[in-house]
């Protein structure tokens, strides 16, 4: 893993040799590039030396940390923020987290152990942003040359009016060419490179509804296809979409149409 630059802000030159000499940055993954006395200077070097994370006083002449924190939010490369504070000046502290801010650190009680934990979390949360929104730019890209596929985004609003993003395309798209496999919610998750529960909480988010729930109507909806068909047997029909039980077929098929299989094979003839 590359080092990541870590930049600090401070008007009091005394917290930015603190800071500076308070652990051993190269040895835990980190480097400390460079310092400032107020966010206009640090704004004018961030981009010219790579910046990482910044570490920022909040209360500063000429640009305060807020305003500093306003323009790193609108980076085009994420940028993470960690905050200094007085005991005194925690209502500056919850503007700043509400623009962004990671976490933050009181100057009199900091410690190296405290400011490594927040460092490290920091890093695991900036390298899983970056990479998401590289895979997004990559999906979108993929969106946008794909041309001859089985389900264009016109089919899938139409089947469910799901959003845009691309995750969730993809999410959908794995279960409905995947419904007749055994596939769970891991599958999904490992097919999109995401972890199960953000993938559940983002699906969830989007659409109203939960990837097991989805998977289940995807596969009713090919059932009946082929109960209006009536070429299989309803056992061959739930195996046929994925349902290793019969019985848990006609259950979850009743719960969503309001009628057994057999009732829908009926009328649909």
């Amino acid at each position: 893993m590359s080092e990541l630059n870590v930049f600090i802000v401070d008007d009091e030159p005394i917290i930015r040799v603190g800071l500076k000499t308070l652990v051993n940055w190269e040895q835990f993954g980190f480097q400390h590039v460079g310092e400032a006395q107020d966010g206009k200077e640090a704004w004018e070097q961030i981009d010219l030396l790579h910046v990482d994370i910044v570490i920022t006083d909040l209360i500063m002449p000429r640009m305060d940390g807020l305003e500093l924190i306003r323009l790193l939010q609108n980076h085009s490369r994420p940028i993470a923020v960690i905050v200094l504070s007085c005991m005194d000046d925690f209502t500056y502290v919850k503007e700043a987290m509400k623009h962004g801010a990671k976490d933050y650190i009181l100057k009199p009680t900091m410690e190296p152990d405290q400011l490594l934990t927040i460092l490290i979390s920091v890093r695991e949360e900036l390298l899983q942003t970056r990479e998401m929104k590289r895979q997004l730019t990559s999906l979108h890209k993929d969106l946008e040359n794909q041309t001859n596929v089985n389900i264009t985004l016109d089919e899938i609003r139409a089947a469910e009016p799901l959003s845009r993003n691309p995750f969730v395309i993809k999410a959908f798209r794995y279960m409905d060419e995947n419904y007749a496999n055994n596939i769970s919610t891991i599958d999904i998750a490992a097919h999109v490179r995401l972890s199960r529960s953000y993938i559940s909480d983002l699906y969830g988010k989007e659409t109203d509804e939960s990837l097991s729930e989805a998977l289940t109507r995807i596969r009713i909806s090919k059932a009946k296809e082929m109960l209006s068909k009536g070429e299989l047997k309803i056992y061959e029909i739930a195996e046929a979409v994925g349902f290793l039980d019969a019985k848990v077929f006609a259950k979850a098929f009743k719960r969503l149409e309001g009628c057994t299989p057999r009732e829908y094979e009926v009328e649909a003839k």
